[in-house]
């Protein structure tokens, strides 16, 4: 399903709906570089998303986001997110924003698994710095597909980055 967002001054077409619950984490916490995709483009899950001047609790808000709005981000460090806003780079928490469908990146080695639970069988290895298509992000788990097999992975071995 198609689905339009309006992000800060452009409009971007995201395939699939986020069906993640609210997540205060996302699927990893170290600093990354995105490139300029749709496969970067994160969704708000916050009522309302404050834009920052700087990348601290402390700066000046200069606009706001609502619930579901996409923002294409330049980069994630320290729990904050940059992205172009009015033309300047803003900063917002990234504890309020999901990935929207696109590319991951395996951490480490991790299970591709018939269902969100490490309980659940096993499909297969995912290799580290495997590329896999990631259908639904989520703080714990992620509905993703590796070489023609569909399952899930914890989240927590995942990138949102190439």
């Amino acid at each position: 399903m198609n689905r339009w967002f309006k992000t800060a001054g452009t409009t971007v077409l995201a395939i699939g709906i986020l069906s993640s619950p609210l997540s205060t984490n996302l699927p990893f916490a170290e600093t990354h570089s995105a490139k300029a995709s749709a496969a970067y483009t994160y969704e708000v899950t916050a009522s309302q998303l404050n834009i920052r001047a700087a990348a601290s609790t402390k700066a000046k808000i200069v606009g706001t986001l609502p619930k579901g709005a996409a923002v294409e981000i330049k980069r994630i460090t320290s729990g904050w997110i940059s992205f172009q806003y009015k033309g300047k780079t803003a900063y917002a928490s990234s504890k309020y924003v999901l990935p929207i469908a696109g590319t991951g990146i395996a951490k480490a080695n991790v299970n591709l698994r018939s269902s969100s639970s490490t309980k659940a069988k096993s499909l297969t290895v995912i290799p580290k710095g495997a590329k896999v298509k990631v259908h639904e992000w989520g703080s714990e788990w992620s509905r993703i597909d590796y070489r023609g097999k569909k399952g899930w992975a914890s989240s927590k071995y995942l990138l949102g980055f190439d």
